[in-house]
């Protein structure tokens, strides 16, 4: 794999943006576990992380939920389970397309020349989480299903650098694509306060093409009668080995989401 890098910040932040965001949303909070027939639930959320970390560059860096927002063109964030008594399968599914660029002009030192430069940076990732649960607790305060599986993690990035107004203008451009796969384990689940308010949470752990990742979110939901609302925080951890291009990254922040029943 191809390492590059334009400067120590700009193309650090974009790089980690493609992990706005990463495996399941929702802990599952449906009336009954026990049921032999098929129920199904789909979720659409919206995660709002900041994100912390290093490249494997040596360049730390920290990126605000508005700079990923204001440079994002496209994302797709929803999850989808299948549950049958006590087994269930899920999966959830984040696509995220970013770009930007940033333009500066270089007056020249020695000769009454000026310069304009234009970096652009452009990156697509998709990642996928698909796993399997299986019910251990299921009481009228609180279930917990133990669940075990996989996440895969695909970053696409698109580099140019365009120097122009000299004797000889610069147009470079370079793309580089890598993946990971992580076998995880871990435990999902909900603690009823009433009929309709309860306290989700989820944890999961897991190593593979990466050297760790782990993941933990809590927070609060709501019961409607067409399904829930949840707002909770969410965390996720990597670290990475020497080819990928960041060693280790933190994205934690607030999420919103709507889980549906039928």
């Amino acid at each position: 794999m191809k390492k590059y890098i334009f400067g120590r910040r700009l193309p650090a932040a974009v790089m980690v943006a493609a992990l706005t965001l990463v495996a399941p949303l929702t802990a599952n909070a449906s009336d009954t576990y026990n049921s032999e027939e098929w129920e199904y639930s789909a979720s659409v959320y919206m995660w709002m992380p900041s994100m912390k970390g290093e490249t494997n560059f040596g360049a730390d860096f920290d990126v605000d939920f508005k700079t990923l927002l204001d440079n994002l063109k496209m994302t797709f964030m929803g999850a989808f389970e299948a549950r049958n008594g006590s087994w269930s399968l899920f999966t959830d599914v984040v696509y995220l397309n970013v770009g930007g660029s940033q333009s500066a002009t270089i007056e020249g030192k020695f000769l009454p020349v000026s310069r304009d430069r234009k970096v652009s940076i452009g990156l697509k990732s998709w990642i996928i989480t698909l796993a399997g649960g299986y019910n251990v607790v299921d009481s009228e305060k609180s279930r917990l299903d133990l669940i075990a599986g996989t996440r895969y993690f695909y970053l696409k990035e698109d580099l140019g650098l365009r120097i122009t107004g000299g004797v000889i203008d610069l147009d470079l451009s370079t793309s580089v694509s890598d993946h990971v796969w992580d076998v995880i384990v871990g435990v999902k689940g909900h603690v009823n306060i009433d009929a309709n308010w309860y306290l989700p949470y989820y944890f999961d752990i897991g190593a593979g093409g990466s050297d760790l990742t782990l993941q933990a979110m809590a927070g609060v939901g709501y019961r409607f009668e067409w399904g829930d609302v949840l707002l909770t925080y969410r965390h996720l951890h990597y670290d990475y080995d020497s080819d990928f291009p960041n060693a280790e990254m933190d994205v934690s922040g607030p999420l919103l989401g709507a889980k549906f029943r039928f």
